[in-house]
């Protein structure tokens, strides 16, 4: 009787420890998963792809300056806001701890080029703004914002 009570504890155990690390690989699958698939949609979706180079990667003519007066409504508007959506994915995915910031590494790069730019920053500031004023009390750009700023500490 002792000698399966002990049997049965050891098959128990194993199948415990089996199972915790099936949920293990699963959550790493998951977490490379995520950063993939928004890497995956950043480096072949057209639109996004061309705003990240014309707007932030390269100095030049069509670099992204805030204009208060004329970039809300606009079609550069539209198109740094799909570019912010698409990195606050990966915000919203590590701020529920769904991902950590070493998770981050394959798209960090890309949001911190984006995230912190003079002249982004301004429009972040802008849009901070009129969260408070609508009582918005959160948003995927601001969870980007944060993401972002742990991202740089890391580096520091």
């Amino acid at each position: 009787m002792l000698f399966l009570t002990i049997i049965t504890f050891i098959v128990a155990t194993l199948t415990l420890v089996v199972a915790v690390c099936s949920l293990c690989a699963i959550n790493g699958q998951f977490r490379l998963n995520l950063v993939s698939s928004v890497l995956l949609h950043f480096s072949t979706n057209e639109k996004i792809h061309n705003t990240y180079y014309e707007k932030f990667e390269y100095a030049g003519e069509k670099q992204f300056q805030y204009d208060d007066k004329n970039f809300r409504g606009s079609n550069e508007e539209q198109e740094i806001d799909a570019l912010l959506r698409i990195f606050s994915v990966v915000a919203i995915a590590w701020e529920n701890k769904q991902i950590n910031l070493n998770d981050t590494l394959p798209i960090e790069y890309y949001i911190c080029r984006v995230v912190e730019n003079t002249e982004l920053q301004k429009y972040l500031d802008w849009h901070s703004k009129w969260l408070e004023s609508e009582k918005i009390k959160s948003h995927p750009f601001l969870v980007l914002r944060k993401l972002s700023s742990e991202i740089s500490k890391k580096k520091d």
